[in-house]
């Protein structure tokens, strides 16, 4: 490794000090990823972060949110998500690959802005989700236990 190819060299204390650097170095990170792999949101607001457009990041998140009652931000995110789709579905010049994975996730996100919004009595605007879901995958049987 680099020990020995320092070490060919005469710099054994170079090739330490630059070993022991690179250890201290991924070691903070590693803690670092590890602190944020202790919660299942936080890790999923992390692919959301990077990642804007992976949807399946949003639906675990949004669950989080309403399990804690925070139906108000599980609104929001979810209506951001399916903006996003939105954009993609309609943006003609969008590869079909992408056009196909944003759509293929608008009905869970339909369904999760469905619970959003029927966890804070917004029942018309939760029905008109979960109707559209339904018209689109009539087999998602948990969208019409939601009804």
């Amino acid at each position: 490794g680099v020990h020995g190819v320092l070490s060919k060299h005469g710099k054994p204390r170079t090739a330490c000090i630059l070993a022991c650097a690179a250890i201290a170095g991924l070691s903070i990170l590693t803690w670092q990823r590890n602190a944020l792999l202790g919660n299942e949101e936080d890790i999923w607001r992390d692919v959301i972060r990077k990642r804007p457009d992976n949807y399946r990041a949003y639906v675990p998140v949004i669950s989080s949110l309403l399990e804690r009652g925070q139906a108000g931000e599980a609104e929001s995110l979810a209506l951001a998500a399916m903006k996003r789709i939105d954009a993609v579905v309609n943006n003609r010049t969008a590869n079909g690959f992408l056009a196909g994975y944003a759509e293929y996730w608008r009905p869970a996100i339909g369904n999760q802005l469905g619970r959003a919004l029927l966890a804070q009595m917004k029942t018309r605007e939760s029905a008109a989700c979960f109707e559209e879901v339904i018209r689109n995958q009539p087999g998602k049987t948990m969208t019409h236990y939601n009804m």
